[in-house]
């Protein structure tokens, strides 16, 4: 039973918490106008599939800086295995560079929550790995709190920064409103 309440509270945090009701989607055909295709254009070498050796070193930086957990699973990886090692990259590639477009404030409450969400899942690790150990498992509780309030106080500060950008939305277009 506590194996389940505890893959339920992993997939709520990996998954977020909000379980979409949505009607399924409708299906449309479309159809493709011919086109005449283009040789592509010479490009940067690449280092792996889609991502420039200019590019992985980027990623390589920003993550030993941001997130020194993602950086430290991306170095091992590519030593052991070069095909997860790119699909790794691929996947950190698209995270480093919403964060980097983000604003200093945001892209800090983002850093925040994904290390929050990544020392949870091993809080939840070790507490699946306590089994009966009662004293392992309330030893791990308060661990587990606090994992989870840093995540509250990351969301929160998204919120308040989104909740920013549609004031200053709003004044845009009161701003607009007035002068017409």
């Amino acid at each position: 039973m506590t194996r389940l309440i505890c893959a339920f509270a992993l997939l709520c945090v990996f998954c977020g918490t909000v379980i979409s009701a949505a009607p399924e989607p409708t299906v449309v055909q479309h159809v493709k106008k011919p086109t005449t295709k283009k040789p592509p254009a010479k490009s940067a070498p690449k280092a792996h599939k889609g991502i420039t050796a200019e590019e992985e070193a980027k990623i390589l930086a920003f993550t030993k800086e941001n997130l020194p957990t993602m950086h430290t699973r991306l170095v091992d990886t590519k030593t052991k295995s070069t095909k997860r090692y790119q699909s790794l990259l691929r996947t950190a590639s698209t995270h480093v560079k919403a964060l980097m477009k983000m604003p200093k404030p945001l892209r800090a409450a983002n850093i925040a929550l994904a290390q929050s969400k990544i020392q949870l899942y091993e809080l939840f690790q070790s507490y699946l790995k306590a089994g009966k150990d009662q004293e392992a498992k309330d030893a791990l509780k308060p661990q587990i709190r606090a994992e989870i309030a840093k995540q509250f106080d990351a969301k929160m500060a998204i919120r308040v920064h989104k909740l920013n950008q549609v004031e200053e939305q709003l004044r845009q277009l009161q701003a607009d409103v007035n002068r017409a």
